[in-house]
C-alpha cells in the first residue's frame, strides 16, 4: 500500500513539473512562432490545466508526510503556466505591453503587501480566462473546447469547486479584518 501512494506523488509530482515545461514552452516556442502559434499554446495550456486538475486529486490521495519540493510549489508552477501565457498574448499582440507591464506591476504591488491567496487568484483569474476569450475569437472550435473542458471539469470536480470558493472567501474575510 506504501508503495502505491509513493506512486501517486511521483505521478502528482510529473504532473506538476509537466506544467513547468509547457510553461517554458509557451514562452520558448510559442512566442518565437508568433500567432502561428496560437492553436499550440491553446491546445498546450488546455493540456497544462487538465494536469493541474488530476495532480490535485492524486496529491490528495498522496500521504501528507510525502510532501515533496515540487509538491510544495503546485502554486507556483500554476503561476508560470498562467504568466507565460499572458506574457504570449502581449507578445504575440492580443494584449498591448503597457498594459501587461502596468497590471503586472500592480498585481506584484498587491500580491506583495496583502500576502494572500485570494488576492493572488482574483488577480490571476482575468489572465486565465483570456486564453479561451481568444481562442472563441480566433478559433471557434478550440473555444467549444475551453468550454466544453470548463463544464467537464465543473461537473466532475464541483465539490473541490466550492472547497476552493470557501477557502477563497474565508481568506479575504481575514484579508479585510
Amino acid at each position: 500500500m506504501r508503495n502505491r501512494r509513493s506512486l501517486v506523488r511521483i505521478l502528482a509530482d510529473a504532473l506538476t513539473a509537466s506544467r513547468l515545461v509547457i510553461a517554458v514552452g509557451i514562452v520558448g516556442i510559442g512566442i518565437p512562432w508568433g500567432r502561428g502559434a496560437l492553436n499550440l499554446v491553446q491546445i498546450a495550456t488546455l493540456v497544462g490545466w487538465t494536469a493541474d486538475t488530476v495532480d490535485g486529486h492524486l496529491a490528495r490521495r498522496a500521504p501528507a508526510d510525502q510532501q515533496t519540493l515540487i509538491s510544495k510549489h503546485d502554486r507556483t508552477a500554476d503561476a508560470f503556466m498562467v504568466l507565460a501565457g499572458f506574457l504570449y498574448m502581449t507578445a504575440v499582440g492580443f494584449v498591448s505591453w503597457w498594459f501587461c507591464l502596468l497590471y503586472l506591476g500592480v498585481s506584484a504591488g498587491l500580491i506583495y503587501r496583502f500576502r494572500s491567496s485570494a488576492v493572488t487568484t482574483l488577480l490571476e483569474a482575468p489572465l486565465v480566462i483570456q486564453m479561451p476569450l481568444v481562442a472563441f475569437r480566433e478559433t471557434p472550435s478550440l473555444g467549444l473546447a475551453w468550454l466544453a473542458w470548463g463544464l467537464l471539469a465543473l461537473i466532475l470536480d464541483r465539490k473541490r469547486l466550492m472547497v476552493r470558493l470557501r477557502i477563497l472567501w474565508d481568506d479575504w474575510r481575514r484579508m479585510r479584518a
